[in-house]
């Protein structure tokens, strides 16, 4: 096969408008690319995010933690229908607990979701609260709860499982 030969210009003219073509090529292919790495690099750092029952649950265990601000989400599951939640707290003696909270939550027609069972370190809680936690649905998914997934904690680092102290504390 014979390589395709490029044409000769024939005046100055024709060489500048060539070569004004052959930067601008490479201007645009240049650009092409940089928007493509800015476009990859913008969603490469934005965080991974859960589904709403995710956020349910979330809301759930931060209600029951007796010190939010101590809480540290640690790993979160999806089973089948359950999503589990595994954190550490604090607690009022200032020990560091490790628990799991597992929720079976439900698309339900009128309300959004509802809550089918709720059980922290696999004991159910009362039909009462779990009652009193679905009458809340529909004011939790108003506010938006926070839906970003905890990051995974480092392998043999058990200092990293400790609930962290605010920063205005330290």
């Amino acid at each position: 096969m014979a390589k395709k030969e490029k044409p000769k210009p024939r005046n100055r003219e024709e060489y500048l408008a060539m070569k004004a073509q052959k930067k601008k090529k490479i201007k645009n292919n240049a650009l092409i690319v940089l928007g493509l790495l800015a476009a990859l690099t913008w969603y490469g750092m934005q965080p991974l995010v859960a589904t709403p029952e995710y956020g349910l649950c979330k809301t759930y265990v931060e209600l029951q933690v007796q010190y939010p601000n101590s809480l540290r989400l640690t790993e979160y599951d999806v089973y089948g229908k359950s999503t589990r939640i595994f954190y550490t707290h604090r607690d009022a003696s200032g020990s560091t607990r490790s628990e799991m909270t597992e929720c079976v939550i439900v698309p339900h027609p009128q309300i959004g979701y509802i809550a089918e069972s709720i059980s922290t370190n696999r004991k159910p809680i009362s039909e009462e609260e779990l009652i009193k936690f679905n009458k809340s649905i529909p004011g939790i998914l108003a506010s938006e709860p926070n839906l970003q997934i905890p990051a995974p904690v480092e392998q043999g680092n058990l200092y990293a499982l400790q609930p962290q102290e605010p920063t205005f504390l330290q």
